[in-house]
């Protein structure tokens, strides 16, 4: 599968570089997530042995998750930002550090919402042993593309924020 979904993680992966760069529209970094997640979910339904319904309602669920989780790492991101701001400097106030916390609790609690929400769904399609090969699946890629970020210099620390880990 890592064969099948690398390239197109390249891809995906370089595009907000590249759209901060060249004014590239974020059409294409849409059209290439769909792609991966389109290649992702017929992967996954081929090893998890789905049938075609089963393999559709899969692929509505990965969507619109990702759309979530999307959302969630723009937060991220942005909160990252505010908190690397806020500690550089001096006069910062102790009250903007407890908001600036909060909306980090906040975050983790969203997230911890999209994940319950999901599993939801997925067990209304997948057995519990299925969902355990999803779960192994989707974290495989996920450390894929934290791999292919951090080889590029473009993990938490660089211009495409990375994935959250606030």
């Amino acid at each position: 599968m890592r064969r099948l979904l690398i390239p197109l993680l390249l891809l995906l992966l370089a595009m907000p570089v590249a759209a901060q760069r060249l004014g590239a529209p974020a059409a294409r970094r849409a059209q290439l997530e769909t792609q991966l997640l389109q290649r992702f979910v017929a992967q996954a339904g081929r090893e998890m042995q789905l049938d075609a319904a089963s393999q559709g309602r899969l692929a509505r669920i990965v969507r619109e998750v990702a759309a979530e989780r999307r959302d969630l790492n723009m937060s991220a991101v942005e909160l990252r930002q505010r908190l690397a701001a806020a500690t550089r400097d001096q006069a910062t106030p102790e009250a903007q550090f407890e908001q600036l916390l909060l909306e980090q609790e906040q975050l983790r609690a969203r997230e911890q919402q999209i994940w319950q929400r999901e599993q939801t769904r997925l067990g209304q399609v997948l057995t519990a042993r299925q969902r355990a090969q999803f779960s192994l699946l989707w974290l495989r890629l996920q450390e894929d593309a934290r791999g292919v970020l951090m080889q590029r210099g473009l993990g938490p620390r660089g211009n495409a924020g990375g994935p959250p880990d606030l």
